[in-house]
């Protein structure tokens, strides 16, 4: 295919198929996204799936440098923990750790550990929040 051709195949798909960026299921009850990128047959590529998470990488930190009290004023590992934190809970989720995020903010860091153990997010992973209470607490991580 042509360069012309296939512009014009893109522009025509473009208008045809529109731009979803949430999941959702098409007439034929098939996950898409995108423009029309049918998830249950194709999913994503390595490199597509890289890409999101160099994305999601940058969003997650930028949101605690924005919006989690004293994030900046922390060491590289403790900055670390909340951003994994972040990565898995959603900011949204971090945020609600407000008696961690106090002892953080006082660099308590044996309360600022207690305060991860001793929640339901820890009891749900404790493969992750266990070694991630470990490094806030020590200072240190693998």
């Amino acid at each position: 295919m042509d360069e012309a051709t296939r512009t014009a195949l893109k522009q025509r798909l473009m208008k045809e198929e529109s731009c979803r960026l949430h999941p959702y299921e098409d007439t034929e009850h098939v996950l898409t996204i995108g423009w029309g990128r049918n998830l249950t047959d194709n999913g994503i590529s390595q490199s597509e799936a890289d890409m999101m998470f160099e994305n999601d990488l940058k969003g997650i930190v930028a949101a605690c440098e924005t919006n989690v009290p004293g994030f900046a004023d922390l060491d590289e590992t403790r900055k670390l923990v909340l951003a994994d934190m972040a990565y898995n809970l959603g900011l949204h989720g971090l945020l609600e750790f407000k008696k961690m995020l106090a002892a953080v903010k006082a660099k308590n860091w044996p309360q600022a550990a207690a305060e991860m153990r001793n929640s339901k997010w820890a009891k749900q992973i404790p493969h992750r929040a266990g070694p991630l209470a470990e490094i806030m607490e020590k200072g240190v991580g693998d």
